[in-house]
């Protein structure tokens, strides 16, 4: 028979009759020498809706069926419609809880990623900085390295070659494939002549604006560049197979680098591999 509780709502003999809101449902709210005793039945709207049920609670506590049950490890006390509340509410608990440790193991893993970004970014503006200032004069020199090569092998210049070059006030002492492909794409964009830049450098430039980003694979682009422009060097057969190969197996993978990180497409990792011993 359940113990009598004293109605704290009672004060100089009147009865407060306003509902109180339940208790919450959070089994953390509980210990192991307590626990939540919890009623549910069903009215019909109308007058006298709290007297009702006062009298529908009275009757279930003095003769209905009641039970006790062990929820999430709490337990609970009260008729099938409570218990079944309870167990239902208790499970939107959970899945509220554990949803909320994967968006709070979300967030974690968002700001470390925001904090890398933005130390990335640093690192950029940094890089930038210090490129900013020499970039167009820089751009001249660049240019005028592509003129002096048409001018040393068996392709046709012109004036503005001719210009180009004695615009240049320094010698251009090698391949710079990501800022030379400046001059064929974007805001730099001043030559147009892309067959020249892909025999120099093996690729065309809107694919290293657009696609490349490896530093292996520009000091491979690079060096080729090199070799083949100046008048002192001179390409092996080994280091021309090589490279033709590491070109072709690049192209056919629709110059995707994922390899050098991803460890896939193995033939070209291994191609660049064997060419950096040349750089």
């Amino acid at each position: 028979m359940p113990a009598k509780k004293k109605n704290r709502n009672k004060k100089k003999g009147k009865v407060n009759n306003e509902l109180q809101p339940p208790r919450s449902l959070d089994p953390c709210e509980t210990d192991s020498t307590t626990y939540t005793a919890i009623l549910v039945i069903q009215l019909k709207t109308g007058g006298g809706m709290v007297a009702g049920a006062r009298n529908e609670f009275s009757r279930v506590l003095q003769g209905g069926n009641l039970y006790v049950e062990n929820l999430s490890g709490k337990q609970f006390f009260g008729n099938r419609g409570g218990l079944g509340f309870a167990a239902k509410n208790l499970k939107q608990f959970e899945e509220l809880k554990a949803s909320y440790e994967k968006l709070k193991a979300s967030h974690e893993k968002l700001e470390a990623s925001h904090k890398g970004l933005q130390d990335d970014k640093q690192t950029l503006v940094g890089k930038v900085g210090t490129l900013i200032v020499p970039f167009e004069s820089y751009l001249k020199i660049r240019n005028r390295f592509i003129s002096t090569f048409k001018r040393d092998r068996p392709i046709t210049t012109d004036d503005r070659d001719q210009s180009i070059i004695k615009e240049g006030n320094s010698v251009a002492h090698g391949g710079d494939i990501v800022v030379d492909a400046q001059l064929y794409e974007g805001k730099y964009k001043t030559r147009t002549d892309c067959e020249v830049f892909e025999v120099l450098y093996g690729v065309p430039p809107g694919v290293v604006v657009q696609k490349l980003k490896e530093k292996s694979t520009f000091d491979v682009l690079n060096k080729y560049a090199s070799v083949i422009s100046s008048d002192r060097m001179t390409i092996s057969d080994d280091f021309g197979e090589r490279f033709t190969t590491f070109i072709k197996l690049l192209k056919d993978s629709d110059w995707d680098e994922s390899c050098y990180v991803e460890r896939r497409n193995r033939s070209l990792l291994a191609a660049n591999r064997s060419l950096q011993s040349y750089i």
